[in-house]
């Protein structure tokens, strides 16, 4: 690599991927150092900070801290709150990975005397005659461009994804032979400010709002006690006999779920999205005909995208369960070119 002596600041979590990136950069001869990000007070972080210890002392690198506490309730949770009260279903992640992740730690790092930082998500970039570009990742099970398609130019002229290029067999390979295997932290499913179930949490944090149930022709089935407890495509936990019922929408202003036992009642051929950002920082001549992935586990499935005026774009992609406050991001075959939030529609 021609980066070789230059400082990098890893982003630590204690976790397996971050601590082979590390490994990777010693290994190239970067001057590696690492830093863990304290975003809650919740003992699965304190186990990442202890973990993040020991993968440091390990691999013989210097590892800081930076207090994101405060940050990440600014600029995630509280967000992430405030979209689930408007009926949407936010991914949080994709905040997190935008404001803290990849931003402030960006800026924390630069202040700190590093050109470089460095993370462990599955994501590829090169560099074009336009630019830099972001990949899938070699490995298609752990690919995490999804979450990343905010970063623009000037972030990725410091960022560095050394796991693109690599399997997470490899990986795990990786940290048996460098003996990591007693230092790393146990990976969590959970949204990592989250102790309860998801649900327990909206409870607390937001309490009920009893509303109606109703099929698409306006005939009550039942109630729900909120519907920051649903998101569309769901069918269980809806409390409703003679099913199976699919969430189908939310009226909002009339605190109405819809749902309908026919699953084609899922499917949208257009929806809108807001907020779009173009990896390159340039719009791409329009209309563009890519792929659309609008879940991070879906498939992405082919579209147009079209500008609906100056500030909105609109997707004509058949899509099942086109959920509001998700993401929704554009590929060309590998390359992620964009992506946008999804937006309500017709009050539903």
């Amino acid at each position: 690599m021609k980066m070789r002596k230059l400082k990098v600041l890893v982003a630590l979590s204690g976790g397996a991927d971050s601590a082979v990136a590390a490994g990777l950069l010693q290994r190239s001869g970067f001057q590696v150092e690492g830093a863990f990000m304290k975003l809650t007070d919740d003992q699965n972080l304190e186990k990442g900070w202890l973990a993040a210890q020991a993968i440091a002392e390990r691999l013989n690198f210097p590892l800081r801290v930076f207090d994101f506490r405060l940050a990440f309730l600014q600029e995630v949770i509280q967000p992430s709150l405030e979209n689930y009260r408007r009926g949407l279903t936010p991914n949080p992640c994709v905040l997190c990975n935008h404001r803290l992740k990849l931003d402030l730690f960006l800026q924390k790092a630069q202040a700190a005397g590093f050109p470089w930082v460095a993370s462990g998500h599955y994501l590829r970039k090169s560099r074009g005659v336009r630019g830099f570009r972001l990949w899938r990742a070699k490995d298609k099970k752990k690919d995490q461009s999804y979450f990343l398609w905010r970063l623009d130019q000037e972030r990725l002229a410091h960022l560095l994804f050394p796991l693109g290029t690599y399997l997470r067999s490899q990986v795990e390979a990786l940290i048996k032979d460098w003996k990591l295997g007693q230092t790393i932290r146990p990976a969590s499913q959970n949204l990592c400010f989250i102790k309860q179930g998801m649900r327990d949490f909206l409870r607390e944090k937001l309490g009920e709002k009893t509303g109606a149930i109703v099929d698409l022709k306006g005939k009550v089935l039942g109630y729900h006690s909120g519907l920051w407890f649903y998101t569309l495509g769901q069918r269980r936990d809806l409390g409703l006999l003679g099913g199976p019922f699919y969430v189908v929408g939310k009226n909002i202003s009339k605190n109405h779920l819809l749902v309908s036992q026919k699953r084609k009642d899922l499917v949208k051929e257009r929806f809108q999205l807001k907020e779009v950002n173009w990896i390159q920082g340039r719009e791409p001549s329009l209309p563009y005909a890519g792929k659309i992935k609008i879940r991070y586990q879906a498939e992405p499935r082919p579209g147009i995208i079209t500008r609906s005026d100056s500030s909105l774009y609109s997707c004509q992609s058949s899509q099942e369960a086109v959920t509001p406050g998700q993401s929704a991001v554009i590929y060309q075959r590998k390359e992620m070119i964009g992506g946008g939030i999804i937006i309500n529609q017709n009050n539903v």
